[in-house]
């Protein structure tokens, strides 16, 4: 068998709470403070789960950890899925230190332990750690093949979140793992994805660097921005420059089209998709074949 040498934390991680198949589900996006409640999907992976009471949850930016934190006390989950699993693949993941950022890692205080179809590890944290922090972990394998992590971070001698931790793992949801085609398809609905959102979209090259904002307004209005700057050295002596340009209008959305019709009478329609970004090792959403980051509205609800 091949050897697992993927880590916890650089793997894809997804936030565990409790699967309620009678609310509608929304597919996870970078970006987005998840309040309680809130069910969520993983659809590459085949998990359905639920943000839990007074807990919220962010997948940042250009990271791979949903992170989910209790309102108003110290503790952290994050977890892990792993496609193509099986039980051995789980005994090696939680055997090996984990790093937690450039200055901590958890390390397995003995091997794993199994009762049931669930694992559990205990991890020191070595490192930097000035909360005490303790670490441990559960692991489970889904009917689907995907094994999930639970990895819970929390002051010494608090003890809150094993129990929680065992709940939640136990509570998931597992279907069958759609292909990255059908996770940016039409299942998702981009309407309660985008609504009250921005897109943005950043490119820079040959020190032009381009800036396009589309503030997606809750009441259908949108604004939208475009922005570029340069720079260059020559014989002549450095040169920069910077242009800007604004426009509104509404938009709504049709399967996984958005239709904008702007003020001036003019109307554009572009195809939006969720797709991996392998370069990134991450997935993103692109409008037509152009990546754009789902970001906080500041401008309009």
């Amino acid at each position: 068998m091949k050897k697992v040498t993927r880590q916890f934390i650089p793997a894809l991680l997804i936030l565990l709470a409790h699967a309620t198949a009678a609310r509608a589900s929304t597919e996870i996006s970078p970006g987005i403070l998840y309040q309680p409640g809130t069910q969520l999907t993983v659809s590459s992976y085949g998990i359905d789960l639920t943000v839990p009471r007074d807990w919220q949850a962010m997948l940042p930016q250009g990271a791979e950890a949903l992170i989910m934190e209790p309102i108003g006390q110290v503790a952290r989950m994050i977890v892990m899925a792993v496609a193509n699993s099986d039980a051995q693949n789980i005994r090696e993941l939680m055997s090996q230190p984990q790093p937690l950022d450039m200055m901590t890692q958890i390390v397995p205080r003995t091997p794993p332990v199994e009762r049931g179809g669930l694992f559990s590890q205990q991890y020191e944290v070595q490192g930097n750690n000035p909360q005490n922090l303790v670490a441990s972990a559960y692991g489970r394998l889904g009917s689907n093949r995907t094994a999930v992590f639970v990895i819970m971070l929390e002051p010494r001698n608090q003890n809150m979140l094993p129990a929680l931790g065992q709940q939640f793992i136990s509570s998931i949801s597992f279907s069958a793992p759609q292909s990255a085609a059908a996770a940016g398809g039409g299942n998702i609905d981009w309407n309660q994805r985008l609504r009250g959102r921005t897109l943005t979209y950043r490119s820079t090259s040959n020190g032009m660097s381009i800036t396009k904002s589309m503030n997606l307004c809750s009441d259908g209005r949108f604004s939208y921005t475009d922005s570029d700057s340069h720079n260059s050295s020559g014989a002549t002596g450095d040169f920069s420059g910077y242009s800007k340009s604004g426009y509104t209008g509404r938009w709504q959305i049709s399967g996984n089209q958005i239709h904008l019709s702007w003020d001036d009478g003019s109307r554009s329609q572009f195809t939006l998709s969720y797709r991996y970004v392998p370069e990134y090792d991450e997935w993103g959403t692109f409008v037509d074949d152009q990546r754009w980051f789902n970001n906080q509205n500041r401008v309009c609800n």
